[in-house]
Formats: structure tokens, sequence, C-alpha cells
């Protein structure tokens, strides 16, 4: 089936057709956008269960996988994308205008969606704009260097030099080392040159400046997975390799984690090679299910959420701010409260629901062939 891109670009739409795609990545970015919608749409924020909350500071759980998961599918797109075109011998110069072009569109988006929620002083950063720096820098390096070993290496030094800044630079007052809430760089930092811009304003902001770094070699082994998927390896290499690179990085994120604790608003070193563990098992077991043994039939439904995800993302957050602003996400949640006796069970299902008319949004633009390329 021909399948139709609408993709943003600053005279207007263009619609591409395209034949073919790699069908689990579509079901890992459906994963991502589920993920998502179950933490930040639950039908009241008071009665969620804790798995579906953030880490307070350090520690982890399965929320504090969602926003990696997104950012590790970026780097995969990215270097599958790229390779094409440097195989198709576009210009180096016309690719890097493209690349400026989304770079800039991803992160005004951003930016209208803090407006939209937080109103003024205008928060600089955002889940938009990190996807925008990581997208940015790792289309750079991959453009220059788009070889397994050297990604790798790439990732590395960011993630050392992060670790070094984090340990061993000292912040005034505080001293070196400190990685609490209050006294650590990247807040600091944040604190200093976003002042009022940030989420927790004058203090710090967990999609801020300096944790931008560790961020984008989250999304430069998505880049270097995307690289092992179109190495001539065979398909069953592809998967025991990332099998074996997934449980190799969830150990060091495990030891690292002793030093450097495994922390989601820091974006720590560890929390990176703990998740990117943990996403390349999820993502080989997707490689094996759908692109090795065709059975995409049983993730269908992810594969159609994950063909529109950072578009659903973006309408489903505009709905829900509706909906809030109304009140009647609210009285709808109540609603289902008469017929559910335990708020967290309705909370939970009232999100599933949610999802499910987001499904409904998605089936039909696949009926018609239809994906939003932001």
């Amino acid at each position: 089936m021909s399948i139709v891109k609408v993709a943003v670009e600053p005279m207007g739409v263009r619609l591409e057709f395209q034949s073919s795609r790699l069908e689990s990545l579509d079901v890992f970015r459906g994963i991502a956008i589920v993920g998502m919608l179950l933490v930040i749409s639950p039908g009241s924020g008071e009665y969620v269960y804790g798995a579906l909350r953030h880490a307070e500071w350090n520690g982890f759980t399965f929320a504090d996988l969602v926003f990696p998961l997104f950012v590790f599918t970026v780097g995969i797109a990215a270097a599958l994308s790229l390779s094409k075109r440097i195989e198709r011998g576009e210009k180096k110069g016309k690719i890097l205008i493209k690349i400026a072009i989304r770079t800039v569109i991803l992160f005004t988006l951003g930016l209208m969606v803090n407006g939209l929620w937080y109103g003024l002083p205008l928060r600089v950063m955002g889940i938009f704009q990190r996807l925008a720096l990581c997208y940015f820098f790792t289309s750079i390096i991959f453009m220059n260097i788009a070889r397994f070993r050297a990604l790798m290496a790439s990732a590395a030094i960011l993630l050392l030099s992060y670790w070094i800044l984090m340990r061993f630079v000292p912040v005034p007052g505080y001293g070196p080392g400190v990685l609490e809430k209050n006294g650590n760089l990247a807040a600091y930092l944040d604190g200093f040159l976003l002042r009022e811009h940030t989420y927790h304003q004058q203090t710090w902001d967990p999609e801020g400046l300096l944790g931008t770094m560790p961020a984008i070699a989250t999304c430069l082994s998505g880049a270097f997975t995307g690289q092992w998927i179109l190495s001539p390896r065979n398909r069953t290499k592809k998967v025991l390799g990332m099998v074996s690179m997934g449980w190799m990085g969830i150990l060091l994120g495990l030891v690292w984690n002793i030093d450097f604790p495994i922390n989601k608003n820091l974006w720590s070193s560890s929390y990176v090679v703990f998740t990117a563990g943990i996403m390349l098992l999820m993502f080989a077991f997707c490689y094996w299910l759908v692109d090795i043994k065709g059975w995409g039939i049983l993730t269908k439904p992810l594969a159609i959420l994950g063909r529109n995800a950072l578009a659903i993302y973006l309408m489903s957050d505009a709905t829900k701010y509706v909906l809030m602003k109304s009140s009647t996400w609210t009285r709808l949640y109540l609603g289902l409260c008469g017929l559910i006796p335990d708020p967290a069970v309705a909370s939970l299902l009232y999100t599933i629901i949610y999802i499910l008319v987001w499904l409904d949004v998605t089936a039909l633009l696949y009926r018609k062939g239809i994906t939003i390329k932001i």
C-alpha cells in the first residue's frame, strides 16, 4: 500500500508517497505514545498508580522510560532517513537545510505548547525542544560519522563529559559533585541562564540545557541501532546483537548508578545507558516479532498509533487542555467514578478510553493512507 506523508514545509504542505517502511519502528513509536498518554493523561492526577508516576528524584519507574522512548525512536528514524538521502546522492547542504527547518519547527511547536499550558513568562525548554535539539545534533553527527563504532564513541564521550561536569565542576555556594535538586550544576546553569523561563522558575528544568547533552547520547543510541539494522548482517545476528547490547547497557547503568544515580530529571549518564539497554531489548523484540516473523497483525493498533505519534501527542495535548479548562475532563472522570468506586481504577480506565479515542483517530488516518510528518 502506498502511504501518503503530509509534511510541514516553509511554503506549505507537501505530499509524499512511500512504498515501504520499517514496521517495527512504527510499533515502537506506538508503544511510546501509549506510554506518554498513560503518564500525562490520568483521569485524576491525585489517583495514579506508582508505576505511572515519575520517580521524585533518584530512582526509576515505567513513567521514566517514556520520554527516552521518543528520543530513541527519533535517533532510529534519523539514521534510516539520512542513510537514504545520502545513498540517493543528495547534497549535504540541502540535507542540512532540511534538518535545520525540522529543528526550528519542532522547537517552535514546543514553545507553543509551553505557552498554552504555562503562559508567561514563557518556558524556553520542554519536550519538543529537547527532541528538536537531540534530532539536530544527532543528525549532524550521523552525517559526518555514520559508522556504528563512531556513533557509539560519540555517545560515550557525551556521557563521560556530562559525568565529569556534574561530579567535579564546583557550583557557587555548594561545591562540586552535588546531585540533589538544589546545588547540582545543571540546575545552577538553568537558573543562571534561563532564570524564570524554566519549569521550576529560577531553579531548574527537567528538560534543561545541560541535561540535553546526555539526551543527545540517548538519541545517538537510537541512531546506532538504526545503523545496526541497516548493516549487511543477517537478521538473526541483528537481533542477538541488540539483545547483547541491551543487557550490557542495563548492567552498566546499574553499576554507574552507584556513583551517578539513575535520575530522569538530571538525565544522568547511568539513566541513559540503563534506559538504552531496556529500549534495545524492547526494539529487538519488536523487530523480531514484526519484521522477521511477520506477526505484525498482533501489534497493528500500536503501528497505527506510531505512524502519527508526534501529531497525536500534539492534538491530544491540545484537546486535554480544552477539556480541562472547561472542567469537562473532571466532570467526565467523576461520572466514571460513579460507575467504578475505586478512584485509581477509574482514573486508569479513563486514560485507556482516551487512548482508544485517539486510536480511532489514527485508524481513520491510516485507512486514508495519511501520515502527518512533523
